[in-house]
């Protein structure tokens, strides 16, 4: 199975004329974060103060439950090293949006954010999975987290 959806990322190295950004305006990296057979939806990048940038997102595909993810590029790298698990989903969305008044199909990710930890020692990071059964209403959660550096 081939990877279905990924993150698409860019390093962009703005060149400003004035209070415009130029033309000249280079992309100086640029990416994409996937893996076989999963959908990568919602992610949010941060830099962080030590030089690391870390991207979090929602991941699943068949087989996989919505999960909390990460991915992390060391300072002095041009790629992401992989996919990290911070919260893995345990059963598929229950959330009333699947439900047949409104069309059967779930609604899912409205964001995932960060924010870098003021002591400089790394960021926390959220996203939304599914952590538990739930109720008949909503089982879906959010993972909030820190990953070092």
């Amino acid at each position: 199975s081939s990877a279905r959806d990924g993150v698409a990322w860019f390093d962009v190295t703005p060149v400003l004329s004035g209070s415009n950004i130029s033309s000249k305006t280079k992309v100086a990296n640029q990416g994409y974060i996937a893996s076989r057979g999963l959908y990568l939806m919602y992610p949010h990048i941060e830099h962080t103060f030590k030089g690391n940038t870390v991207v979090v997102f929602t991941f699943g595909g068949p087989g996989t439950y919505l999960s909390a993810g990460y991915s992390v590029m060391a300072k002095g790298s041009t790629s992401f090293n992989g996919i990290h698990v911070a919260g893995a989903g345990v059963t598929s969305d229950n959330g009333f949006t699947s439900t047949a008044a409104f069309g059967g199909v779930g609604r899912w990710g409205d964001y995932s954010a960060g924010e870098l930890d003021p002591s400089g020692n790394g960021v926390w990071l959220a996203t939304q999975y599914i952590p538990n059964s739930g109720d008949q209403y909503a089982n879906w959660g959010n993972r909030v987290f820190e990953v070092a550096g």
